[in-house]
């Protein structure tokens, strides 16, 4: 657990992992686990290998290091790019990976950077191994070299990734600019699987993000809160200062809480209106970048699954893409486990764009089983908590890190 809602969803997800998985779960402490013992069945607990963190190491939920996926392989970036800021890579803090060899993993550092939800590893219908990685990892491969006092090119990025992943091509998600210049990837898409998943050779599910202007723009946002202001300083006999400043030195104790609680009011309300151009401004840009992978994917001969988004679940990390695809070994069905948001209530429920999208996997052919998530409020999702380790496609063991 780091942070409001992310503990609540690693336990959802633990939940709905097939009965036949093998669970490796990092922790923290001893406490964390007895608390585990208490709330997890009996019978999912005894599926999991507890796996302490040293003192003094880093520890972060977010599962950024990425597994090659058909063998028992741990690809260790550079630097630790996750948990919301880049490391130097004179001081990688990525060190706690090392513990995978203790649990029969090979840990095999190479040097570029990449973030875990930022790399796919798939197929195409030709059947040709292809690794889709955002261009934001090429960037963040750039800056680390710089600050290195060494250079490296796009296309010795792509032979090192290539032979890394030991697939036939590296497709770099990226937009460009009017030179071929990889142009950073939006603040709300920072990883690829925050708009994108594989679902089988030649398959990708991608959203069509609708965008919704915003009920007023930033000028008429100003103009109505100064009026509130204003109106709020007279309805107590004061006169509004400079900005929203409003001096309530002659009122009473009474009066004060009061008048600061019309005050918290008027504040949330521009607040929200603030919040609701920001998402539409950043969905803009999202749908625009999105709609260009769309297009290259679909040339490049892959069939798109169409999701829904749209400028709030952009606006806040939702993003039903950044769930888990695994083949049942038992009954050989596939399976998506999607996140589900919630709604204006706060209610988490199958109904507007959380039914919409598991009955766009349903259509796509495959069973869906949702996760309530409530690490959104960090700015992830439950893909970004998980590691499988082995055969993402048919998945024979189902072994899965959280972290």
């Amino acid at each position: 657990d780091d942070g409001e809602g992310i503990a609540e969803t690693q336990l959802e997800i633990l939940q709905q992992l097939p009965d036949y998985t093998s669970i490796k779960l990092f922790v923290s402490s001893e406490d964390r686990q007895s608390y585990l013992q208490k709330t997890l069945p009996p019978g999912l607990y005894d599926r999991i290998t507890f796996v302490k963190v040293p003192k003094g190491h880093r520890f972060s939920p977010w599962a950024q290091d990425y597994s090659e996926g058909d063998n028992s392989v741990q690809i260790l970036p550079l630097t630790y790019l996750g948990g919301g800021s880049r490391r130097n890579p004179g001081k990688p803090e990525n060190d706690l990976v090392y513990q995978y060899e203790g649990e029969g993993l090979e840990v095999r550092r190479v040097p570029v950077e990449f973030a875990g939800g930022n790399v796919y590893v798939t197929r195409n219908k030709a059947g040709r191994k292809i690794l889709l990685v955002g261009g934001d990892s090429y960037l963040a491969t750039e800056r680390s070299y710089t600050k290195l006092g060494e250079t490296i090119t796009e296309e010795r990025y792509r032979e090192v990734m290539r032979t890394t992943f030991n697939v036939d091509e590296v497709e770099i998600i990226a937009t460009r600019d009017a030179a071929n210049k990889i142009q950073p990837q939006s603040r709300s898409i920072f990883h690829i699987d925050q708009m994108m998943i594989p679902l089988d050779d030649g398959v990708v599910a991608i959203p069509d993000v609708e965008v919704t202007p915003p009920t007023l723009t930033k000028e008429e946002v100003v103009e109505q809160e100064n009026e509130e202001y204003t109106r709020l300083a007279a309805k107590y006999g004061l006169s509004k200062k400079k900005g929203t400043w409003i001096d309530t030195s002659s009122l009473s104790p009474e009066e004060k809480k009061r008048f600061r609680e019309d005050q918290r009011k008027v504040r949330e309300r521009h607040q929200d209106f603030r919040r609701e151009i920001r998402f539409y401004e950043d969905s803009v840009e999202v749908k625009r970048q999105i709609d260009h992978h769309r297009s290259n994917l679909e040339q490049r001969g892959f069939d798109v699954v169409p999701l829904k988004s749209d400028s709030q679940s952009v606006g806040r990390f939702q993003a039903y893409t950044n769930g888990i695809v695994y083949k049942d070994r038992n009954t050989g069905q596939r399976t998506v486990i999607m996140p589900i948001f919630p709604n204006k209530q706060g209610e988490y429920t199958l109904e507007g764009i959380n039914l919409e999208n598991k009955e766009a996997y349903e259509r796509a052919g495959y069973k869906v089983k949702t996760v309530r998530d409530k690490a959104f409020k960090q700015s992830g999702n439950i893909h970004c908590l998980t590691i499988l380790a082995q055969a993402p496609k048919t998945c024979p063991e189902c072994n899965l890190r959280v972290g």
